[in-house]
């Protein structure tokens, strides 16, 4: 379920909540909340849940620390 606050200007998604940015970096969690003022995101467990990701850390260049 999400809801567009169009005053305040966020988006609230709750449930099931799925972020995905490419092909390795992957978040679930039971409520997201997207502030489109700020640029914010955050997510927490909501009730009786819990969060959780895979995150893929680039390799460092040596060449260019």
């Amino acid at each position: 379920v999400a809801t567009y606050d169009f005053n305040a200007r966020i988006i609230t998604m709750v449930g099931h909540v799925v972020v995905q940015r490419g092909a390795n970096d992957v978040q679930h969690s039971g409520r997201l909340v997207i502030d489109l003022n700020t640029h914010l995101t955050t997510t927490d467990a909501g009730p009786g849940g819990r969060v959780s990701g895979t995150f893929a850390v680039p390799k460092h260049d040596q060449k260019n620390p």
